[in-house]
């Protein structure tokens, strides 16, 4: 993992921002882009979405082509906590130095203490170019995934 904000990483970065949650990602349309931690963060507080890479025909892609048999390759991992008891900076706090992610920030969902949900980036030093390696990282059971973290 890695925590150095200068480092590049590249990831699909939607072409639209957001004030809200999308209620249409049908709409939503991406371009693959080479940023440091720190621009990825500026994007995000800015209302952009972002996703993994993908193979696609074209510089922009929509959610027709994430799929996994698009999978290109992942700098980082994305993990969303949905509906958890615990608010973003107490989950923060409880987690291991050297399970405590890159970046992490409250998504549109989030109700404070009703409905904490908030994200978690964990970028790597090497692309993950596997996708059934990757999807073993993201599709890990509650019990098992709270181990990991």
């Amino acid at each position: 993992m890695f925590k150095n904000s200068k480092k590049k990483i590249t990831l699909g970065v939607s072409v639209q921002k957001f004030e809200n949650k999308p209620n249409n990602w049908k709409i939503l349309t991406y371009k693959r882009h080479i940023i440091t931690i720190e621009e990825l963060i500026s994007l995000i507080c800015k209302g952009h979405c972002i996703c993994q890479n993908f193979k696609t025909a074209s510089e922009i892609f929509g959610l027709r082509e994430k799929t996994i048999a698009n999978f290109d390759f992942a700098d980082c991992v994305i993990l969303d906590i949905d509906d958890t008891f615990l608010p973003m900076n107490d989950f923060y706090l409880s987690l291991k130095d050297e399970h405590k992610p890159t970046i992490i920030y409250t998504t549109y969902s989030n109700i404070d203490n009703i409905n904490n949900r908030f994200r978690l980036i964990y970028v790597f030093n090497e692309p993950i170019r596997s996708n059934e390696y990757y999807l073993s990282l993201i599709h890990i059971s509650e019990p098992t995934r709270l181990q990991l973290i």
